[in-house]
């Protein structure tokens, strides 16, 4: 959008260098309307796009410390530098009075992306495959969701 708006910016500058007042304000609101087609072009296709939410389950081996998990916690955290996550959320399950509940996972991670390229971009992402390597050896399970949002 950003180049979008520059390439238009562009024109209109380099076509109002020989203009009269009435031409450059009639070259102004055509520009400004192209603009506003532009603007809702793209938010038409940002919307049509769903999301992508990637789940990820944990559950650690027992014999993993405190201070491994906090610095799996801090791992987690990071993630959020990758450029294509939009929100990321991680924590450990909700104990609850419920007699039948067990504890399904030690951890859980919930990343949203604006599509699959984006999870793409993370599966590759150098934060991502660090976070892997040095935490590979203290999980006992990991599943993985991924679900497409339907706007």
């Amino acid at each position: 959008m950003k180049n979008t708006f520059l390439l238009i910016l562009s024109i209109v500058l380099f076509s109002f260098s020989a203009c009269t007042d009435t031409e450059l304000t009639q070259q102004l609101e055509t520009a400004k309307k192209q603009l506003e087609e532009t603007k809702a072009q793209l938010t038409s296709l940002q919307a049509a796009q769903p999301g992508l939410i990637h789940t990820v389950l944990f559950w650690l081996k027992e014999d993993v410390t405190q201070e491994k998990r906090a610095a799996f916690e801090e791992g987690l955290k990071s993630l959020k530098k990758v450029s294509s996550v939009r929100k990321l959320y991680y924590g450990t399950p909700l104990e609850t009075s419920a007699k039948a509940a067990e504890k399904p996972y030690d951890y859980a991670l919930i990343v949203y992306f604006d599509n699959k390229e984006g999870h793409d971009i993370y599966s590759k992402d150098k934060t991502h495959l660090a976070l892997i390597d040095a935490f590979k050896d203290t999980w006992k399970r990991v599943q993985v969701f991924n679900t497409r949002v339907k706007k």
